[in-house]
């Protein structure tokens, strides 16, 4: 009896197991379906970038060039991105090697938009499990964003809006069940992903406080429950959100006022009105 018991078990295990791979791999799929009208896109458009597309461009090109100038070079490239926050560029170099694979510099950083895009639908995905959504509502979450105009539109566009969704949606991951987690490492994702949207766009705190406010009345709210305890890799997160946070600021310090400057002109100067 004991081992028909273990037997079952074990049975029962290994079905879970296959249901749970089953479902990552239809996600996967409906993922990788929504995103290949834009693959197509990206290595079939061979435009030229205008306005803000061609500046990021620049900028992207301009420091992955200065890796040749030696750690420290590369690393005064990362922080003098100017006028516009650097994290499309920071992330967009690492993709131009690519270029001998899509044929040219703008599709191979137009990859990094497809990476971003499809980082924000697992975010999606994996938010609509927490939720405890059906099938279904996972599905019509998915379609729902990733089919989206806006969404399939930005993912063409060398821009900083799709960073933005990205970062945005970090937010609402982090603060999701925020009452669950070690407080410090609550404090510390949030932390990253706070830093990440202002690195992505300067304009992000309409997006970022109000989530960040939710978490910290929900840490209030239960200051004292019983919370999981700190694990050895919060240590690492630590590091991480240091590094990304002093990185960011940085940045801001250094670009302050052409970044002011930009964003005025942006929002309410003459550029507004085109």
């Amino acid at each position: 009896m004991t081992v028909l018991f273990v037997q079952r078990l074990d049975l029962l295990a290994a079905r879970k197991k296959l249901l749970t791979q089953c479902r990552l791999a239809c996600v996967a799929v409906i993922i990788v379906i929504l995103l290949a009208p834009s693959v197509i896109w990206v290595l079939c458009d061979h435009s030229v970038w205008p306005w803000d597309e061609a500046g990021y461009g620049y900028w992207t090109l301009l420091t992955w060039q200065a890796k040749y100038s030696g750690p420290l070079g590369w690393l005064s490239a990362w922080l003098h991105v100017s006028l516009r926050p650097p994290l499309i560029v920071w992330i967009g170099q690492f993709f131009v090697p690519f270029r001998h694979l899509t044929g040219g510099f703008e599709s191979s950083m137009l990859l990094s938009n497809l990476a971003v895009a499809a980082g924000t639908l697992v975010l999606i995905y994996t938010m609509a499990q927490e939720y405890s959504a059906t099938r279904l509502e996972t599905v019509v979450a998915l379609i729902a964003c990733g089919g989206s105009t806006y969404f399939v539109g930005l993912t063409h566009l060398y821009l900083t809006e799709l960073l933005q969704c990205f970062t945005t949606a970090s937010v609402m991951f982090v603060a999701w069940r925020a009452e669950r987690r070690p407080l410090i490492r609550t404090v510390l994702l949030m932390l990253i992903a706070v830093s990440l949207s202002f690195a992505a766009k300067a304009s992000s705190a309409p997006f970022v406080l109000p989530f960040l406010a939710y978490t910290t009345l929900v840490v209030i709210a239960t200051r004292g429950c019983a919370r999981p305890p700190v694990a050895k890799s919060d240590a690492l997160l630590f590091i991480a959100a240091a590094a990304i946070a002093a990185a960011i600021v940085a940045w801001y310090v250094i670009n302050w006022e052409d970044t002011v400057a930009h964003f005025i002109e942006a929002t309410i100067g003459k550029a507004a009105l085109y």
